[in-house]
């Protein structure tokens, strides 16, 4: 790979629920749930770091884990 161009892109998506509505941030800022989505989906590696229940079958399809 001499001279080969490598990205690696990391991004930190929170999803959470307030009053019924959900809410979402990606590194820190204010992001629609549908962008966080498609990161989650996109993503080649997902590492779950924090977990709170009840947690949305939605959301864990889109991390590839069981709820």
């Amino acid at each position: 790979m001499d001279g080969a161009v490598v990205q690696v892109r990391k991004n930190t998506v929170t999803i959470s629920k307030h009053g019924g509505v959900l809410m979402a941030e990606v590194d820190g800022q204010p992001a629609d749930v549908l962008t966080a989505d498609r990161i989650l989906r996109g993503a080649d590696e997902r590492h779950l770091k924090h977990e709170i229940k009840p947690f949305p079958v939605s959301m864990a399809r889109a991390l590839g884990i069981s709820a």
